[in-house]
């Protein structure tokens, strides 16, 4: 006797091939169980029966034909848990993923769900075939999603989670340690993607960037803050920064990167630029 497929869930079909099943199953003499529960036959002949597998437990379970009450020899069949899909397919560090599939379970304390070898850092069950982990720190790349369950089956998905931690990137139209910088231009900060504000809202015109851009006067060894007016415009991702800079000074800008994030949530890079006004 042979069944296919090997592994599967409950409600879906079994087919057992064989010989001599007779052409049509006799009530009350003719079977079939999986683990010791009877399955719905859904097709019998003399050679194949298609069945659906009941409700079982997680794991393996014999798979016996009755033909005339006698029992035929068994065959393990597995109750496995299976990943259809999950999304979304790009992501950062701290992404909630959505995973669909089979057989997860009622427990979240018996699943664990890992991203190549990292343990996600919070799991939560849906329903019994879906899911949300939420991605850990880790490097950018490729990684195969993988569900496990305590003392029962795992399952590595067929499609793998890109990972893109790369902060977005500032280029400014000044360079570190510059001189001579014209005081009637503004200062553009162009980034490589759009800017977003930490809870993914976009930034919006010069309302949203007073704690991101800081500029200081340096004075000896003193700085002096310098009131700027700072604006975003994401049709070219530019953030151009006015202030009322004095000829012949020595200036300090610094953007805190850490409040600004790209699409995918991942924090922007910090920067320091020093430079001089000319006479």
């Amino acid at each position: 006797t042979e069944i296919s497929p090997s592994r599967g869930f409950p409600g879906s079909e079994l087919i057992i091939r064989g010989d001599d099943f007779r052409a049509a199953p006799i009530s009350g003499k003719d079977s079939v169980t999986i683990g010791g529960v009877n399955a719905e036959v859904l097709d019998w002949t003399d050679t194949a029966i298609t069945v659906r597998v009941p409700e079982l437990a997680l794991g393996t379970h014999p798979v016996a034909v009755t033909v005339n009450l006698y029992p035929s020899a068994s065959v393990d069949f597995t109750i496995a848990v299976e990943i259809e899909a999950f999304s979304p397919a790009l992501a950062t560090s701290g992404t909630t993923i959505g995973i669909r599939g089979k057989n997860f379970g009622n427990d979240p304390s018996k699943v664990q769900v890992f991203f190549g070898e990292y343990s996600a850092t919070e799991v939560v069950l849906i329903t019994l075939d879906s899911l949300t982990a939420v991605v850990p720190e880790l490097p950018s790349g490729a990684y195969a999603i993988s569900v496990e369950i305590a003392g029962g089956e795992s399952v590595v998905g067929r499609t793998k989670l890109t990972v893109d931690n790369t902060p977005p990137v500032p280029v400014f139209s000044v360079e570190h340690l510059s001189e001579n910088v014209d005081t009637d231009k503004s200062i553009d900060v162009t980034y490589n993607e759009r800017l977003y504000l930490e809870d993914g809202n976009p930034i919006v015109g010069c309302d949203d960037l007073g704690q991101v851009i800081s500029l200081f006067k340096l004075i000896e060894s003193s700085e002096e803050s310098v009131l700027l007016e700072a604006c975003y415009s994401p049709n070219n991702t530019v953030i151009s920064i006015n202030a009322a800079l004095e000829t012949d000074s020595f200036y300090k800008l610094m953007v805190d990167g850490t409040k600004l994030f790209d699409e995918l949530g991942n924090r922007g890079k910090d920067t320091l630029i020093l430079f001089t006004t000319g006479a």
